[in-house]
């Protein structure tokens, strides 16, 4: 009964090792995807904007912050 247990246990482990490699690659696209989505919506409705600002002070804060 005990062998049987640990070999349930091991089976769990195995499979959940397993899932986790192949689930990385996955997870770290996703993740580079959001950030980019989110880079490319801050510079078009913020950064960009300020860009073309009259104000020395706006051109200043949105040119450091590239």
């Amino acid at each position: 009964m005990k062998k049987k247990k640990n070999l349930n246990y091991s089976f769990s482990f195995i499979v959940s090792l397993i899932m986790l490699v192949l689930s990385g690659p996955y997870i770290n696209q996703t993740a580079q995807a959001f950030f980019e989505d989110q880079v490319k919506y801050k510079f078009m409705h913020h950064w960009y904007p300020m860009l073309r600002d009259s104000s020395p002070e706006k051109r200043f804060q949105a040119a450091k912050a590239f």
